[in-house]
């Protein structure tokens, strides 16, 4: 694994054509389709559902390198989230990153670290943080939101019935990015 500044993030993103709002919400650009993936309902099932995140992103857009970037802590409970980050900070620490999570949010892991970036992406689904999971061909991402659902986003419409089939077990449901709302930050679906 290799961490990321912010910066670094958003300039990894920009070279893949990825589009931001001014809240650094990532999109593909207004009409583009989101699949929107409520979380699973009891704890113990966030591991698999992280996998078939990882697998998705694998499966429909093969990479060298997939970005898991932490975009927001703290929304909840301190407490909680105390726990979460020193939860992440000893995964970092045996990856060997030893700074921190604020001076480098964005974790991007090898093919072969397919088990590290699962377990990591476990910890936003638990402790209610933002994150991104974006594989380096950028064909789709994965969204994981404090609101307790995972946007799959996507350029080409022929991944919409093939996705949909793939997750079909959680329940997805279709949305259709409009336009990014300058109050919100987040995309008006």
């Amino acid at each position: 694994m290799t961490a990321l500044t912010n910066e670094e993030v958003l300039q990894w993103c920009t070279e893949r054509h990825l589009l931001f709002d001014r809240w650094q919400f990532l999109h593909f650009g207004p009409g583009s389709t989101v699949l929107e993936v409520p979380f699973p309902n009891v704890a113990h099932k966030a591991p698999p559902f992280a996998s078939l995140l990882c697998e998705l992103l694998k499966e429909f857009s093969p990479f060298q390198s997939l970005l898991l970037w932490v975009k927001e802590t703290g929304i909840f409970s301190d407490r909680w989230d105390e726990i979460g980050l020193r939860q992440l900070e000893l995964e970092r620490i045996a990856l060997g990153e030893r700074r921190s999570l604020s001076d480098s949010p964005g974790h991007l892991f090898h093919p072969k670290e397919e088990l590290d970036v699962i377990g990591m992406s476990v910890l936003p689904m638990l402790y209610g943080w933002d994150a991104y999971l974006i594989p380096d061909s950028a064909r789709l991402f994965a969204y994981i939101s404090h609101d307790e659902y995972v946007h799959v986003g996507f350029h080409d419409p022929a991944l919409e019935p093939v996705l949909m089939e793939q997750c079909k077990m959680w329940n997805p449901q279709r949305r259709v990015v409009e336009f990014f709302s300058a109050e919100a930050g987040q995309p008006d679906i």
